[in-house]
This record gives structure tokens, sequence and C-alpha cells, in this order.
């Protein structure tokens, strides 16, 4: 039966990841048995971009470990909530971590809300109990980055999708402003960058990602959650070694991280300046 899945895969994934699939690769892979050979076979799919490998070589992971136990828990959440590796691994096939973040928003958007934001936080607690680096990174870097895309995901307007109409009042005039972050403070500062009619994004604190969910708890979040699933999304890639399409989101580390939290109106203006200015919310 293995076989056709992994055909079914390629033939529905082929066109939109533009990459060869080989359906006896997996007989080339390292022994099952092995599970940190399995784990490096995995990312290096995953580097690769061959996602339908990706799908399937996670699947195949022993059950008997204590980190597959956590990470098994922390993907059925994720499959759950919308962010199955799959939806996950397409949402970023176009290369663009900010067209990712958009179009796995628009997954998100039915349900939308604290209840599915606080359960995706619960897949990203798993990954403290994971010991090995690598998978313990990955686990973190799939979660917080659906927790950032769900948060965008409760922005979106009566039109049911999110764009950048749900990021600022102006999004054109936004990001026009200065685009560094000393220029942006002080150009930000005008109606432009507000919060759209109907927004609830505001300002906030960021919160301590890995206390416990009454961090991300709340009617509506804040751009402090989103700064914080965003800080631990960078610091993800890192841990689990990821590279490919994916490196191009330490793009989002260099900008936000010149920021101080965006606990202020002024600070949450210029916040939503360069998340336009990255691409947020055009696909």
């Amino acid at each position: 039966m293995r076989k056709p899945i992994l055909m079914a895969l390629c033939v529905g994934l082929l066109t939109l990841t533009q990459s060869n699939c080989n359906v006896f690769e997996f007989m080339d892979g390292p022994s099952e048995d092995n599970d940190e050979q399995l784990i490096s076979y995995c990312r290096a799919c995953f580097d690769d971009d061959d996602f339908e490998c990706a799908i399937d070589c996670y699947q195949d992971l022993s059950e008997d470990k204590e980190d597959i136990k956590h990470s098994e828990r922390a993907f059925a959440t994720l499959h759950r909530e919308g962010a199955s590796l799959e939806n996950f691994f397409l949402a970023f096939a176009s290369g663009s971590g900010a067209k990712g973040f958009t179009k796995l928003a628009n997954t998100f958007i039915q349900g939308a809300g604290e209840t599915k934001r606080r359960a995706l936080y619960g897949a990203f607690v798993q990954a403290q109990y994971i010991k090995n680096n690598q998978l313990r990174g990955l686990v973190r870097f799939i979660a917080a980055t659906s927790v950032a895309a769900e948060i965008f995901a409760e922005q979106a307007g009566q039109d049911s999708k999110f764009d950048t109409e749900d990021m600022a009042a102006n999004p054109t005039d936004c990001k026009n402003t200065a685009s560094d972050a000393a220029g942006c403070l002080g150009a930000a500062t005008g109606a432009s960058c507000e919060l759209p009619s109907g927004g609830t994004l505001s300002e906030g604190t960021t919160p301590n990602f890995k206390a416990d969910a009454t961090n991300l708890s709340g009617t509506f979040p804040t751009m402090g959650m989103l700064d914080g699933a965003i800080e631990q999304m960078v610091q993800a890639v890192d841990e689990a070694g990821i590279g490919g399409k994916f490196d191009k989101l330490n793009t989002f580390s260099d900008l936000l991280n010149a920021l101080p939290d965006p606990s202020t109106a002024a600070l949450a203006r210029c916040y939503r300046r360069l998340l336009l200015d990255q691409g947020v919310g055009s696909e």
C-alpha cells in the first residue's frame, strides 16, 4: 500500500513544488530502526523542499521513544487544527516566507480565535520535552509559525480572507514610510499604519512563550503575541538546522529584532509597516 500513497503524493504535489519525485526513494533511505539517521534523512528532505519525501519520512519515525511521543503528539495537534505537515509545506512551497505566512493564515480562517490559538500553542509546548535538537527545533518551528499564522487569520475581514487590508488602515501608504527601524518609528505615527476598521491586533508586551498558555489567552491576540511567535520561529530555524526556502524567514529576525517589544501604539504601527514591507498579507 505504501507505493500508491507515495505516488499519490507525487502526483498531487509535484506541480506545486516543481521538484523531482522518486516513488522508490524510500528504499534507498536509512533504516527505520535508526532514529538519528531517519531524523537526518527527514531534515534533508525538508531542506531540499522535497515535501512528499518529508511527509512520508516523518510518519515512519518509531513510536517507542520519548522524543517521538512528544513530537507525534505535537504533530497530531497541529494536524487537528489545520496545520498538517502537508498544509504547512504547501503553504511555503513558493519560497517566500511572507507568502507562506499568508497562505497558512488562510487555512486557519475557519474557527480562528482564542481556542485554536491556544491549541496551537499547546503543540509548541511539547517541544520542550524533546531531547533531540533537530526534532525539537522542527516542532518549535512549525508550531510557532502556525501560531503566528493563526494570529494573522484572526484579523481576516468580512471577505474571510487575510490580506494587506487587514494589516493597516491604509497598507499602501503605511508601507511607503521609512524602511529602517529608526525612520519607521519617526514616520509611522500617522493614520495609515493604524489598525484598520474592525482590526484587533493592537500593541502588547511580548510574552514568555516557554511559560504557559495563559500568555496567549484573551479574546483578541496582541502584537506582542505575534512578536513572541516570530521570535521563537526564528530561533527554531537555527536549532533545527533548517535551510532551503525556510532560511529566508531569518529576514524577519533582522528587521523585527531591531525593534523593542511592540508594547506601545507607535511601536505597533512600525511593526505593521515592517510586516507589510516583507509582503505579509500578499499571495
